[in-house]
């Protein structure tokens, strides 16, 4: 199911380290509609109201709303390029072996 935050906050954690916050109009569960496996977690920080999307009804107003198709697919752009940025800033991760000489 696709959820949109109304209102509250919550927290997207992946082996326990936050990710990001959410806040009002955002949505979870975007990529699982979309087929996406996903291993995040999302705890709510204040109470939270939501609005419940099942997949089916989220995919036939994809189909059926070519505007709401397009704002999704910005939306999963920004996404992407907020991860990828974040990916870039972290160093060079060194594989174990290499770095104490062993193979």
């Amino acid at each position: 199911r696709l959820l949109v935050l109304l209102e509250g906050t919550a927290r997207v954690l992946r082996d326990g380290q936050a990710l990001r916050e959410l806040g009002r109009h955002d949505a979870v569960g975007l990529l699982a509609v979309l087929g996406v496996a996903q291993d995040d977690r999302v705890v709510a920080v204040s109470p939270c109201r939501t609005l419940v999307i099942p997949p089916e009804e989220y995919l036939d107003a994809l189909a059926d709303h070519p505007a709401f198709a397009l704002s999704n697919l910005r939306a999963l752009g920004r996404r992407l390029q907020r991860a990828e940025a974040a990916l870039s800033a972290r160093p060079p991760r060194v594989p174990a072996a290499a770095a104490d000489g062993t193979r």
